[in-house]
C-alpha cells in the first residue's frame, strides 16, 4: 500500500479499515495504520482530523471509543423477527446457552 498523500486519501483509507474491521477501537484503527504504512503512518494529531474528515465525507461513526460505519445496522436487524427471541440473560452462563441452543434447534426442525 502507497502512504496516503493527503487528509482525504488518508480519511478513505480510515474508513476502508473501519467497514472492513467494524466495530473497531479507534486505537486498533491506528495501530492497523502503523503496519500498514510504517514510518508514514500518521502521528496521533494527524490521525484524529482525519478520522474527523472520514465522520464527515465517508459517514463514519463514533460510540464509545469504536468506529464503525454510519450505515451499520444492529445484529438483530439482520437475522429478523423470525430467529429473534428473548432470552433472559441474568440466569446463569449455562441456563443462557441452553436457552440460545434450544431456540436454535427448534428453529431447524
Amino acid at each position: 500500500e502507497t502512504a496516503p498523500t493527503n487528509r482525504a486519501e488518508l480519511a478513505t483509507l480510515i474508513a476502508a479499515i473501519i467497514t472492513t474491521e467494524a466495530p473497531v477501537h479507534a486505537d486498533a484503527v491506528q495501530e492497523r495504520l502503523r503496519l500498514l504504512l510504517g514510518a508514514a503512518a500518521p502521528d496521533p494529531k494527524a490521525f484524529a482530523a482525519a478520522l474527523n474528515e472520514a465522520r464527515l465525507l465517508h459517514g463514519v461513526r463514533e460510540a464509545g471509543g469504536f468506529c464503525f460505519p454510519e450505515e451499520s445496522k444492529p445484529i438483530i436487524d439482520h437475522y429478523g423477527p423470525s430467529m429473534v427471541r428473548d432470552i433472559d440473560a441474568t440466569q446463569p452462563p449455562v441456563k443462557v446457552a441452553y436457552d440460545i441452543l434450544k431456540a436454535i434447534i427448534e428453529e431447524k426442525l
